[in-house]
């Protein structure tokens, strides 16, 4: 069900207090390095804020939503592989506020920003709000967001001038803890006080489909395992689809003999729910070649735990790898084709 969108006095009320918060320019003294959390007085979610700059790259913060949020930063920082670059930035779940010339932003914004009659002076001054989900499109603010985004954006002033004159502000008392700004109930003004908190445990994983006896029983007797090798290898692709709504970065799961590099099976979903699906694209694979190897190497850890089950039943061996080479070869080519035909069009 789509999200109502923020009202023009909300939308007021976040740039006026993203205007303050561009004020302090706190990213010369602050890193990505210092997080902090402010929790959401609405739904008890904390969000664990991250000032972006210091090194002169985009401007603005950054608030990771909840424990697999702040995840999902720690992924980020300690990421240091190029290849997976693109994968670790989508799979990121934030709030976010940038900073940029006018002509930066798009339509949607300036929009808003006319409709309000604001400008902003100073250079890198026009403030642009994001949200962002795992494997969908960064996008624009519903209603909820932009109040969060707002307090978040004025407990962060409160912290980051805190911070500039003391260095030691977000040492947490013992490891695992962040600083945590919460709001205390009562009262004609809000009060908001400190807290160090370790964070939420993480949202359990999907759930493992329980395995379809009947049908392994029947591929077991009816087929035999092959000499060969298999790849499954799955990867979000940097090609945005909008069927309705937000757009979506497009999952592309290859399944390869890993000697001939063959494409056996390839799949393109939604990066919604997809884990359920894993196994039952391997059993459709292995029903359309009318055989199962007796290894198949997987990339993913989930991967490994989606499919367990099916390989157990027919006896494949499942192997964990770095890198499926044929799929690898197999998308770079995609990829080469994809950059010509647009090169092309345009």
């Amino acid at each position: 069900m789509p999200q109502a969108a923020p009202t023009l006095e909300q939308w007021k009320a976040l740039y006026e207090t993203a205007k303050q918060f561009r004020q302090l320019s706190c990213w010369q003294w602050m890193s990505d390095e210092h997080i902090f959390g402010v929790r959401n007085p609405d739904s008890g979610e904390i969000g664990y804020c991250c000032v972006i700059g210091n090194l002169g790259e985009e401007l603005g913060l950054i608030v990771y939503t909840g424990s697999d949020g702040l995840a999902s930063y720690h992924c980020i920082l300690n990421n240091h592989n190029s290849a997976d670059q693109f994968e670790v930035f989508i799979a990121q779940k934030c709030l976010s506020v940038t900073y940029d010339r006018k002509d930066a932003l798009e339509k949607e914004d300036i929009v808003i920003i006319d409709d309000l009659g604001l400008s902003f002076g100073g250079a890198r001054a026009y403030p642009a709000f994001r949200n962002m989900s795992p494997g969908y499109f960064p996008w624009f603010l519903a209603a909820a967001d932009a109040d969060f985004l707002r307090i978040a954006l004025d407990q962060a002033r409160d912290v980051c001038l805190r911070c500039k004159n003391d260095g030691d502000l977000l040492t947490p008392p013992q490891p695992g803890h962040y600083l945590v700004r919460e709001r205390k109930s009562g009262g004609s003004d809000p009060l908001w006080t400190d807290q160090w908190l370790p964070p939420d445990p993480q949202p359990a994983g999907p759930e493992i489909p329980p395995t379809d006896e009947v049908r392994l029983a029947r591929l077991k007797t009816q087929l035999n395992p092959a000499r060969t090798t298999w790849e499954f290898s799955y990867a979000f692709e940097n090609m945005p689809v909008r069927e309705s709504g937000r757009p979506y970065f497009p999952l592309v799961l290859l399944i390869a003999d890993a000697h001939s590099g063959l494409i056996l099976n390839s799949v393109t979903t939604a990066p919604d729910a997809y884990q359920r699906h894993l196994a039952d694209y391997f059993l459709t694979t292995v029903e359309k070649t009318g055989s199962y190897p007796q290894e198949l190497l997987v990339e993913k850890d989930e991967a490994m735990a989606f499919l367990l089950q099916a390989a157990k039943h027919l006896g494949i061996k499942l192997t964990r790898v770095k890198r499926c080479k044929e799929s690898a070869k197999a998308r770079k080519e995609f990829r080469k084709q994809l950059s010509l035909h647009n090169g092309l069009q345009n």
